[in-house]
């Protein structure tokens, strides 16, 4: 089956049980929306979409739930940047306080940068 065809095919379980298509735009999306203004390149997220989508079509073959896209595509985020990964899983770990968010952030402080990130200050 071709690779459209089987993004086309595969669905996608939400946290609330409900069912959709993968689309591969809104991978795009959320991972647009964590980057803001922050220097990755156009060509670094699509290169990330395109990996996730290939590791989901070749994993699961009629349905994924979104934790584990959004568990994915935060890893590569976190190769990217630290920021944006920060920010993408602010979202998708559904953190419930500021607590939560700072120690997350706390966390990913500690790791070293990913390479050509250059510190933030």
């Amino acid at each position: 089956m071709e690779r459209t065809e089987r993004a086309r095919a595969l669905r996608v379980v939400k946290r609330s049980g409900s069912r959709e298509a993968f689309d591969p735009g809104k991978i795009l999306q959320g991972i647009d929306i964590a980057c803001g203004k922050r220097p990755v390149p156009e060509v670094a997220r699509q290169e990330l979409v395109e990996r996730v989508v290939r590791a989901v079509e070749e994993e699961f073959q009629s349905e994924v739930e979104t934790s584990e896209v959004g568990r994915r595509v935060a890893e590569g985020l976190r190769e990217l940047d630290q920021v944006v990964y920060v920010r993408f899983v602010s979202v998708y770990e559904d953190h419930a306080t500021i607590s939560d968010l700072m120690d997350a952030a706390r966390a990913e402080a500690n790791r070293s940068p990913p390479a050509g990130e250059s510190d933030l200050f």
